[in-house]
Parts: C-alpha cells; sequence; structure tokens
C-alpha cells in the first residue's frame, strides 16, 4: 500500500488531530488512515497560514481607511458648523496639526453616500 500526493484540499485533521490522506488502492475502502505529518504538510500549512494572515491584514487596511474616511467627513462636517479645531482635536483624540491634515484631505466619497462600515443601520 502506497501513500499518495494529493491536493492540498484533500488532507483534513482526523478526530485525534491527526494529519490524514487517503491511500492507494481500493484496499482501505476509502477511509483516511492517520499518518505522521511531513515537512511538506508543514510547509503547506505554514503557507495557508500566511495567506490566511494576509488576506486578514488587507481586510483590516481596507475598514481603517473606511473608518478614518468617516473620521474625516464627521470632521469637516463639525467644522462646518463652526466647532472650535480645539474642541475637534479633543473629540477625534488627535493633536492640533493631525486635525489639519484631516480636514486638508479631499473627500474620497460624495457627502451623505455612507460607508460600507456605516453602523446607522443598527
Amino acid at each position: 500500500m502506497t501513500a499518495v500526493t494529493e491536493p492540498f484540499e484533500s488532507h483534513f485533521a482526523g478526530p485525534t488531530g491527526a494529519r490524514m490522506i487517503r491511500l492507494q488502492p481500493s484496499a482501505t475502502c476509502g477511509q483516511p488512515v492517520p499518518v505522521q505529518a511531513s515537512a511538506a504538510d508543514s510547509h503547506a500549512d505554514s503557507l495557508r497560514d500566511i495567506a490566511l494572515a494576509s488576506a486578514r491584514l488587507e481586510r483590516l487596511q481596507w475598514e481603517m481607511d473606511s473608518v478614518e474616511e468617516e473620521l474625516c467627513a464627521a470632521l469637516r462636517r463639525a467644522s462646518d458648523t463652526s466647532v472650535s479645531a480645539a474642541a475637534l482635536a479633543r473629540a477625534a483624540g488627535v493633536s492640533l496639526p493631525e486635525l489639519e491634515d484631516y480636514l486638508q484631505r479631499p473627500a474620497m466619497e460624495p457627502a451623505g453616500a455612507g460607508s460600507y462600515f456605516s453602523i446607522a443601520g443598527l
């Protein structure tokens, strides 16, 4: 009986957490058999972990950009109603130079367009 290499997606953890692969011939009736994790499994796990972490980081960066734009829009609206710069900076938790940077950024979306991360619907 010989172990065969299958695509990464076909590997799965068994009930005891042991790595499982399918063995060639049909004498096993297609039942997974526990085997020692190989270096290839370890590399595949590492690459999967890297891909998942990278995707999560990308999602969080997108979310941060969106929320930062919401902050800029809120600061612009408050500034338009003559709220003092000191009060805006204090409410936003930023310094006056940071506040000025936020207020000078161009708007990324039309006013009132909303955001994917808006909590207005909750």
